[in-house]
């Protein structure tokens, strides 16, 4: 993997002769994201080169995928469908460099109130793939396969859980934003606007050069480690099919995740409880006139930047956000 980045790049972790909880510490020593080497994953990076082989042993049921005729996936546009197609199907397309549509498949379950696991779920495939050793299995929240054509882009987004990307088939480029960057991010119910910040309307998004920006290329058999509230692109790479499997962990007690979450993307509960707190706040000031209304907001931003933020807002941070 290579990365780089303004924010002091991606650093790399060595897992060679660690136990899982050194390995554990190591990452947790900086919240920032790390590319993870010596890390044994199995033979999946010989076995999934062959998209027959890959088809086979995903068997032959039918999967939930999403499907566009733009490489960029647009959640807060919508510019993709939902077809059910069966897994060979979906390996055959994917892999295919000469298709007008983009494929991209994330697993679920049938019934989306499971979590989805990936080695319960996709035996054969599983039997391929050695899971981490440094995540506390009491710690895991789910699991995840993920396939996708050459090129096509996931949009830029944050998960509330620590998670690690394993790249199995082809290349990514992944580009990642710190969670102190957040506001240069032009968020819309916690996604960003920004598709793809390797191609956007910059005198339309004027804010995203502000935000420090880390970014690798997987290569197979390369492991990141994405840390909670981290936001994310990534990209396939543009010679071949992408396979991946995804792991997200709980970091935290599970008192602060919200029990029905089954996608891991529901913000934490304390979170979430002082968001309506603002919200009532700001109902609250609104009543006022707007001199008294400036005056108090400012106040009260304050307070917040001083009692929770590890660096206090700054008057240009407080006039982007």
């Amino acid at each position: 993997a290579v990365g780089r980045g303004r924010g002091g790049g991606i650093r790399s972790v060595d897992a060679a002769g660690k136990t899982g909880s050194e390995l554990l510490e190591d990452l947790y020593q900086e919240d920032s994201p790390a590319v993870i080497t010596g890390l044994e994953i199995g033979n999946c990076t010989e076995l999934w080169t062959n998209p027959d082989l890959f088809a086979r042993a995903g068997g032959g049921s039918s999967v939930s995928v999403q499907v566009s005729s733009e490489p960029t996936m647009d959640y807060n546009h919508r510019n993709f469908e939902y077809k059910t197609i069966p897994f060979s199907e979906l390996v055959r397309n994917a892999s295919s460099l000469n298709s007008e549509k983009y494929y991209y498949f994330r697993s679920t379950c049938p019934n989306r109130t499971v979590i989805p696991d990936f080695w319960s779920q996709w035996p054969s495939l599983g039997r391929h793939v050695i899971p981490p050793n440094f995540i506390p299995r009491e710690r895991w929240f789910s699991s995840v396969l993920r396939v996708s054509s050459a090129k096509c882009v996931l949009f830029t987004h944050m998960d509330v859980m620590d998670n690690v990307l394993m790249q199995i088939r082809g290349k990514k480029h992944v580009i990642l934003y710190p969670p102190k960057d957040s506001q240069y991010l032009y968020l819309k119910n916690g996604k960003s606007d920004i598709r793809d910040p390797r191609n956007y309307n910059r005198s339309l998004y004027p804010l995203v050069s502000r935000a420090a920006r880390y970014e690798c290329m997987l290569s197979e058999g390369d492991v990141l480690y994405i840390p909670a509230l981290w936001f994310h692109n990534v990209r396939a790479g543009e010679s071949s099919m992408s396979a991946a499997v995804n792991i997200f962990w709980k970091r935290l007690d599970n008192r602060h995740y919200d029990p029905k979450d089954t996608f891991g993307n529901r913000d934490l509960i304390p979170a979430r409880r002082g968001q309506e707190g603002v919200d009532k706040a700001i109902r609250t000031l609104s009543l006022l006139p707007p001199y008294y209304r400036d005056y108090y907001g400012r106040q009260l931003i304050e307070r917040l930047s001083r009692k929770l933020l590890l660096q206090s807002l700054g008057d240009d941070d407080i006039a982007s956000s």
